[in-house]
């Protein structure tokens, strides 16, 4: 017997299923380098202090705050921990660790929160220790363990690989020890 699309259960459904939608990004859809253009613009243009996101937008290169690409980029730098607030009337304020990679102390200290950085992301830090150091497997592998094992979207699996590897070659190149060609090391820490 097919169930009345007036009553309080059928509704209910039709509620959940409006609802519900793609699920959220739970990494950065760009590279930590890209997402530094934020906290950047935050320190030269501010001089470090809070700066509302009709101002940022320019000074990171778009028009418009409710620019969806803007839009990207400053969520990727909410994601990484370098910033805070998101939004099109947001105001954004740089973090302790966008502080220490765009002002940092010592080279040391802009070292340590590039990395904390990276592994503020949840999947990242966690591919990141399921290979510890070892070589990543060729793509195929890679995607089917991403999303088997890390419960990647088979749809998003492409672009995290892409800025996972990213990541990885961007922060080799602030490493004093570059001779070993894999993931990065606890070591780093």
């Amino acid at each position: 017997m097919a169930q009345d699309s007036s009553t309080p259960v059928a509704k209910e459904q039709k509620q959940i299923k409006k609802v519900k939608g793609p699920a959220p990004w739970r990494f950065p859809k760009h590279a930590l380098e890209t997402a530094l253009e934020v906290p950047k613009a935050i320190e030269e243009q501010n001089g470090g202090n809070p700066m509302k996101a009709d101002m940022l937008v320019k000074a990171v290169g778009f028009k418009k705050p409710n620019d969806w690409r803007f839009l990207e980029l400053l969520r990727s730098a909410n994601q990484y921990g370098l910033v805070d607030g998101t939004g099109a009337t947001a105001v954004v304020k740089l973090e302790r660790i966008g502080q220490d990679v765009v002002a940092p102390g010592s080279p040391g200290q802009r070292q340590a929160a590039l990395l904390e950085a990276f592994r503020k992301v949840e999947e990242f830090k966690k591919v990141e220790e399921y290979y510890k150091g070892k070589k990543l497997p060729e793509d195929e592998f890679f995607e089917n363990t991403l999303v088997r094992d890390f419960a990647i979207p088979r749809d998003r699996v492409k672009i995290f690989i892409e800025v996972f590897t990213k990541n990885l070659a961007f922060l080799k190149a602030f490493r004093a020890d570059v001779s070993h060609p894999t993931l990065v090391s606890k070591e780093m820490a």
